[in-house]
Formats: C-alpha cells, structure tokens, sequence
C-alpha cells in the first residue's frame, strides 16, 4: 500500500478495519470448523408451559 493510501485510511479512522481484516482472515477456518460441531438450532417445543413446571402465573399463548 502506497502512503498516500494509508494515510486516506488514516484520516478517515478506517485503519481498525484493515488491522481487524488482517487478524481476522487466518482463522476463518474456525467458522467452518464451528459450523460443524454445531449444525444448526434445535426446534422448539410445541408447549412451553412444560418448561416451567406446574406454575400456573406464567403461560404463553402465541396464537392470537
């Protein structure tokens, strides 16, 4: 990169984002890695109720 480059960078406080790229890229084969560990979200229950036992001041009702 020439000077000029980087000091347009510079002016316009855009640096953090190049040194961010920089640190960023040699692990991107972490994400991949992630993605396969974790292959997705996991359905909700149809009734959440069960989820907080016999208490009966808390429900949720997302049909209306």
């Amino acid at each position: 990169m020439d000077d000029e480059a980087f000091l347009a960078l510079r002016r316009a406080q855009a640096l953090f984002i190049a040194y961010a790229v920089n640190l960023f890229l040699p692990q991107t084969h972490l994400l991949s890695r992630l993605a396969r560990l974790n292959p997705g979200s996991v359905a909700a229950p149809e009734n959440l109720d069960s989820f907080f036992d016999s208490d009966e001041d808390l429900s949720f009702d997302f049909d209306d």
